[in-house]
C-alpha cells in the first residue's frame, strides 16, 4: 500500500471520529505484530498565535491492510503538553516526494533482519526524509509511538 492508501484507511475505521476540524493527524509510523502491520498515528493541535503544537489528544493504530482499528488511546490532559512548532519555511517538497516514494518500499521489508544494501539505502532515505518532515516539537511523540520502528531502522540502516 502506498502512503495515501494507508492514510485513507483512517476514514474506513472508527478512528475517523478522532480527526476533528482544527486538529492535525501525524504521519504514520509502522510496527508489526502477529496480525500484521500497524500504522500508528497521533492527533495534535496547532496554535497559530503561539506558533506551537499541543497534544497529543489521541493516539491510535490501524491494521491498514485489514481496514481495522488496532487500538485507540486518549491521553489525559496531564499527558498533553505544548511543543515548539516545526519551521514550515523549511518544509521540503523534495523530501516529501522521497518520503512518499520510499514508504511502500519500506513496508515490504519492514523488520527484516537481512536487508540488502539497496533496502538499507531506501531505509536511510526514508528516515532522513521522515525526520526532515517531522522534526521539531513533534519528534518526541513520534519516537514514543514508533520506538520499535526507529530502533530497528537505526540498527538496520546503520
Amino acid at each position: 500500500m502506498n502512503l495515501f492508501q494507508v492514510k485513507n484507511v483512517i476514514f474506513k475505521t472508527e478512528c475517523r471520529r478522532l480527526v476533528a476540524d482544527g486538529l492535525c493527524c501525524s504521519e504514520p509510523v509502522m510496527t508489526r505484530d502477529g496480525e500484521g502491520i500497524i500504522d500508528h498515528y497521533f492527533i495534535y493541535g496547532y496554535d497559530e498565535k503561539l506558533k506551537s503544537y499541543f497534544g497529543p489528544t489521541a493516539v491510535f493504530g490501524i491494521y491498514s491492510d485489514l481496514s481495522r482499528t488496532a487500538y485507540i488511546k486518549k491521553p489525559g490532559k496531564e499527558e498533553e503538553k505544548e511543543m515548539p512548532a516545526l519551521n514550515w519555511k523549511q518544509y521540503d517538497r523534495e523530501a516529501y516526494a522521497l518520503y512518499c516514494e520510499t514508504f511502500p518500499k519500506v513496508r515490504e521489508f519492514l523488520f527484516h533482519t537481512d536487508c540488502s544494501e539497496e533496502e538499507k539505502e531506501i531505509l536511510k532515505t526514508y528516515i532522513r526524509c521522515f525526520r526532515k518532515l517531522t522534526d521539531g516539537g513533534l519528534w518526541p511523540v513520534y519516537q514514543q509511538i514508533g520506538g520499535e520502528f526507529f530502533r530497528w531502522a537505526g540498527e538496520t540502516a546503520g
